[in-house]
């Protein structure tokens, strides 16, 4: 059995379940404001999200998405999106972390994330749950990464994108995250690079 045949059966096994009826569920309120949402012009996004306390970059990429000649319509359309991204989460996981496991060990975390039924759900509904997951699971691995390797300019660079395109998503996750690296990251990366990392995050 290849190194890859865990990611590939687990990823396919997701993607039935992400995909399958995309417009199987109503469209509950949190969507509806989705999908009114992106179908404005980009100019009118931000501040109709601004005006909502939301980040603008789930649903700028979102109204880029809907534009596309896409298999689905309306809301099943704008949930394909976010199952992308959940699958998008599962190779992360893969990536980071679950590849350097024993087979059988490697096997069970991509199981139990992937087909857990909150990244099932979550992954199948018009929001940005998905996407922050995986901007946290990139963000997360790039900043454990940094911590080994202190003076690789790759790895802040990478990381500063990441970070900001998940505070650009959503605010909570991108500050906890921020926070988190602040508290265990300063012995290894030193205080100096943690106050510069901040200051150009802020």
């Amino acid at each position: 059995m290849t190194r890859s045949a865990p990611l590939a059966a687990v990823l396919s096994v997701q993607a039935c379940l992400l995909f399958y009826a995309l417009d199987l569920l109503p469209v509950w309120t949190d969507e509806l404001f989705t999908l009114t949402t992106v179908a404005h012009p980009i100019r009118e996004i931000i501040p109709i999200v601004q005006h909502d306390i939301h980040p603008p970059l789930y649903f700028v990429l979102l109204h880029q998405w809907a534009k596309l000649p896409l298999p689905w319509t309306g809301i099943s359309a704008l949930r394909a999106f976010s199952a992308i991204w959940a699958l998008v989460a599962t190779l992360l996981l893969d990536l980071f972390w679950a590849r350097s496991l024993k087979p059988l060990e490697r096997w069970l975390a991509l199981a139990l994330f992937a087909l857990s039924p909150c990244v099932l759900l979550y992954g199948r509904m018009a929001r940005s749950y998905s996407m922050q997951a995986a901007l946290a699971l990139l963000s997360l691995g790039v900043l454990l990464r940094w911590m080994r390797k202190p003076r690789s300019a790759m790895l802040v660079s990478c990381s500063l994108v990441s970070i900001l395109c998940l505070l650009y998503t959503h605010y909570v996750p991108g500050l906890a995250l921020l926070s988190g690296f602040v508290v265990v990251g300063w012995r290894s990366v030193g205080p100096a690079r943690i106050a510069a990392y901040c200051s150009v995050v802020m």
